[in-house]
């Protein structure tokens, strides 16, 4: 998710999910959303989105849907995952719908686990990339399907694995596993 800080005026303008399994990509939603508001300058700068760009695109109301088909079933990874859900739920009550952790089967949060298992040290995704072997060289702009991308093999080296981004198939592309979304 491309957001900037919880402020009651700040809206999505790009919603990029990805799901795998063992690194295959399975599959992807992603979507501009028209806010309602103006990008802010610092954003625009950091993603490169622009208000030019969402002038079609479709508002949050209509996207929610095709999200949730989508994510049906699966357990949602996000770096720094009270940010996120925060924003999620922020969106979700403003259109009348339930919490993100009622919609799914649950929520992980990959900070939490690089603070556990890499104590005093730098957390961020890209610190995580250079920790972990995984390539982010292609990330000169906060793009939030890279940085899903980047976040769902960087989860699947944290858990080496074993336990995540394992999806069964199912009638939507992620039910019953992980989609890691940023």
């Amino acid at each position: 998710l491309i957001v900037g800080p919880l402020d009651p005026t700040d809206r999505f303008t790009y919603w990029p999910v990805r799901a795998s399994r063992g690194g295959e990509v399975l599959g992807e939603f992603q979507t501009l959303v028209q806010p309602g508001v103006p990008v802010p300058a610092f954003i625009a700068v950091l993603t490169g989105i622009t208000d030019s760009m969402l002038v079609d695109a479709p508002r949050l109301g209509e996207a929610v849907p095709a999200f949730l088909d989508f994510a049906a079933g699966s357990v949602l990874v996000a770096h720094n995952a009270p940010f996120d859900i925060g924003f999620l739920n922020k969106e979700l009550s403003l259109l009348g719908r339930p919490k993100i952790t009622e919609l799914l089967a649950g929520v992980t949060d990959s900070l939490v686990m690089a603070k556990e298992m890499f104590p005093g040290k730098r957390n961020g995704l890209d610190a995580l990339c250079d920790r972990l072997g995984v390539d982010n060289s292609g990330r000169t702009l906060h793009g939030a399907l890279l940085d899903a991308e980047l976040l769902a093999d960087v989860y699947i080296n944290m858990t080496r694995g074993q336990e995540a981004l394992l999806i069964e198939a199912g009638d939507t592309a992620a039910e019953g596993g992980v989609v890691a979304v940023q």
